[in-house]
C-alpha cells in the first residue's frame, strides 16, 4: 500500500467540496459465473483450490456496522480472453496510436464522487488474480473502492517496473468515460482484436500517457507520465491486461462497512452533538447569523463543522479529535516564530521560512495558554478591492483530545478570544 500512499497524499482535496458529495445507494448481489456453474464438475478442483489461496481482508481500524464474513475473490473466466495467437506475444505484435491532445484529460476523476466513499486494500492474492500477467515482473498495489452500502465502485491501483515507472490502472464495470474535452471521434488502435483509445498531451515537464478499453463488460483506464519509456510501459501493460482476461468484479466484497455520516444540522442539533457539540459556541459576534453544520465522519475524518456569515465575512468553526498528523503543529506560546504573524510580513508565502510554513499557517495551541495578546498575533488585514477589510485569523484551539479550527473573516480578535475562552471548562 506504500506506494498507493505516496501517490493520494500528493492529492488534496477541499472539505467542502469532500463534503457535497456523499449520498446513499442501493446494494447489488453477488453473482457467479455461468460458465462455471455450467463446467462445475471441470473446474471443481481449480475453484477450490484458487478460493483456498484468497485471503480475508483486514478489518479496517474503524468504528463498524454489522460487517458481513465475505472472502474478497477474483475468478477469470477463460471466455473473457480475446484470441492470442501465442502466449509469448509480445509488445511487437501491435502498436497503439496515441493522438495529442491540448491540454490536461482524464479518465472518471470521480473518486470523491462516490456516495458514502470507503476503501479497503485489497491482499496480495486478489491483486495477482486481477493482473495475472503482471505479477510477478512489477510492483503492484491495489484498493477497492465502495460505496456506502458495499457496492463496489472501482478498484485503483498502482503499477511499478522495475525502472521506477509508474502507472495509474483503475477497473470498473462498464466503460470508462472520458473527459468531455476529448474528441468525439478518438482514434482506436486494436490490441488483440481489442479497440483501445490513447491519449497525450504535453507540458513542460515531460509528456502525460493515457489509454482505455472494455473487456467484457469491464472497463480499464491507464495513465502515466514521462518520456517515451512511459508510453511504452503503458502499451504493454494494456497488452498483458487484455491476455490476462477480465476479472469477476461481483466477487470483491468489503470485509466491513465503517460507520459513516453525512448530515446537514441545524445549530440546536450541532450543539447537541455527543462527541463535538459541547464545543460549539453559544456567544457568536453581532451582525454573524448560522448558515450551516455538517457532521461529518469516514475512515480518515470525524468532524463537526458549523458556519456563521455576515455579508461577505464569516466564522468557520470545526470541532475533532487531535490525530497524529496534527501534533507537530503543537506549539507553546513562548515559541513565537512559529505563530506570530507580525514576524512575517505579506505574502506570507513568501516571508515564512519553508520549514515553518505549517506550523505557521496552521498553529495549534492548547486552551491552557491562550492569551488575547496570542490571539492578536494571528490577527491581520489585506486591503483587497472589493472585499471587506475586517480582521483575518486562522489557528486551532486544543482542549483535551478535542481540537478547535477557527477559521475567520470579519470579527475582531477580543470576540474571538472569548468564544474559545467560554469553552475551557468543557474538557
Amino acid at each position: 500500500m506504500k506506494l498507493y500512499k505516496d501517490y493520494i497524499d500528493n492529492i488534496s482535496v477541499d472539505d467542502n467540496l469532500h463534503y457535497k458529495i456523499m449520498a446513499a445507494v442501493t446494494s447489488k448481489p453477488r453473482y457467479c459465473s455461468t460458465l462455471i456453474r455450467r463446467y462445475a464438475t471441470v473446474f471443481a478442483c481449480l475453484i477450490v483450490m484458487l478460493l483456498g489461496t484468497l485471503t480475508v481482508a483486514k478489518l479496517l481500524p474503524y468504528g463498524t456496522i454489522t460487517p458481513p464474513k465475505n472472502q474478497f475473490g477474483v475468478i477469470t473466466p477463460s471466455n473473457t480472453k480475446p484470441s492470442i495467437t501465442s502466449p509469448n506475444d509480445t509488445q511487437s505484435s501491435y502498436t497503439i496510436v496515441f493522438t495529442k491532445v491540448a491540454g490536461n484529460i482524464s479518465y472518471d476523476k470521480g473518486k470523491i464522487r462516490i456516495p458514502g466513499h470507503f476503501w479497503e486494500e485489497l491482499p496480495s492474492e486478489v491483486v495477482s488474480a486481477l493482473f495475472p500477467e503482471v505479477t510477478g515482473s512489477r510492483t503492484l498495489e491495489a484498493t477497492a473502492n465502495f460505496t456506502g452500502d458495499g457496492t463496489l465502485y472501482n478498484i485503483e491501483s498502482i503499477c511499478k517496473n522495475n525502472n521506477g515507472i509508474i502507472t495509474n490502472i483503475t477497473i470498473q464495470k462498464g466503460t470508462i468515460a472520458l473527459d468531455k474535452g476529448v474528441s468525439d471521434k478518438p482514434t482506436t488502435s486494436d490490441v488483440y482484436v481489442i479497440p483501445v483509445t490513447a491519449f497525450y498531451w504535453e507540458d513542460d515537464d515531460h509528456n502525460h500517457y493515457y489509454a482505455s478499453f472494455e473487456l467484457n463488460g469491464v472497463g480499464y483506464s491507464l495513465n502515466a507520465s514521462g518520456d517515451e519509456t512511459a508510453k511504452d510501459e503503458l502499451s504493454a501493460l494494456v497488452g498483458f491486461l487484455i491476455k490476462g482476461g477480465a476479472p469477476d468484479l461481483d466477487a470483491i466484497t468489503p470485509t466491513a462497512i465503517p460507520e459513516l455520516r453525512e448530515d446537514a444540522l441545524t445549530l440546536d442539533e450541532a450543539r447537541s452533538d455527543t462527541d463535538f457539540g459541547a464545543y460549539i459556541p453559544i456567544n457568536i459576534p453581532a451582525g454573524f447569523n448560522f448558515e450551516s453544520s455538517m457532521r461529518f465522519k469516514n475512515q480518515e475524518r470525524n468532524n463537526l463543522r458549523v458556519t456563521w456569515v455576515n455579508g461577505m465575512d464569516y466564522i468557520e468553526w470545526k470541532v475533532s479529535y487531535l490525530m497524529p498528523d496534527d501534533k507537530p503543529r503543537i506549539t507553546s506560546t513562548e515559541q513565537t516564530e512559529n505563530y506570530d504573524l507580525s514576524l512575517y510580513p505579506i505574502p506570507h508565502a513568501q516571508s515564512v521560512p519553508a520549514e515553518l510554513r505549517k506550523i505557521v499557517t496552521d498553529p495549534i495551541f492548547r486552551i491552557e495558554e491562550l492569551t488575547r495578546e496570542v490571539v492578536m498575533t494571528r490577527a491581520y488585514k489585506v486591503n483587497d478591492a472589493g472585499d471587506t477589510s475586517g480582521y483575518r485569523m486562522r489557528f486551532s484551539v486544543l482542549y483535551g483530545d478535542i481540537l478547535v479550527v477557527v477559521n475567520i473573516k470579519g470579527a475582531d480578535p477580543e470576540s474571538v478570544y472569548n468564544m474559545l475562552l467560554s469553552l475551557a471548562d468543557t474538557q
